[in-house]
């Protein structure tokens, strides 16, 4: 076998193992959400950390600290001045380089704490300051209109 035939074995595997994992997440998804529908949302819901917006719906509060019981578990939640998710004395670095993560709850990790989230792990692992734009059930447009974009160009097509 040639090394080009092996290179293609081995790529055509990987897209296969990374289809099968995505495919795998998202039939886990679905079954969840129409297990337990609403949980999540009601639980998110009175976390106390959302403020009325007009053009949102709702956005994440500024400067808010609080705690909550998460299945037996104390998960402290804070925000800045921007209404973004931050690990409790954390103040960001100048790092050259800076990633934006937008997304509903599980951007901003509702069941955990700052420090335990993706975004922030990603952020240590990489070097890179990270900033975590999530808010709990956003949706697709609602992402897209927190970034400043029109409503034309934020129409949600899910």
């Amino acid at each position: 076998m040639t090394r080009h035939a092996q290179w293609t074995v081995r790529l055509g595997f990987a897209v296969l193992v990374v289809t099968a994992t995505v495919l795998g997440l998202l039939i886990s998804e679905i079954a969840l959400r129409l297990l337990r529908p609403g949980e999540n949302l009601l639980t998110t819901a009175t976390l106390g950390i959302y403020a009325p917006d007009p053009e949102l719906g709702w956005v994440n509060k500024r400067d808010f600290t609080g705690s909550r019981d998460w299945a037996g578990r104390e998960v402290l939640i804070r925000t800045d001045a921007e209404g973004r998710r931050v690990p409790t004395g954390h103040v960001p670095t100048s790092r050259a380089a800076q990633i934006a993560f937008a997304g509903d709850s599980y951007v901003f990790g509702n069941e955990v704490n700052a420090e335990e989230t993706f975004v922030y792990l990603f952020g240590e692992a990489s070097q890179t300051r990270t900033i975590n734009l999530g808010v709990g059930g956003y949706s697709l447009s609602q992402e897209c209109l927190a970034f400043g974009s029109s409503r034309d160009t934020c129409q949600d097509r899910t």
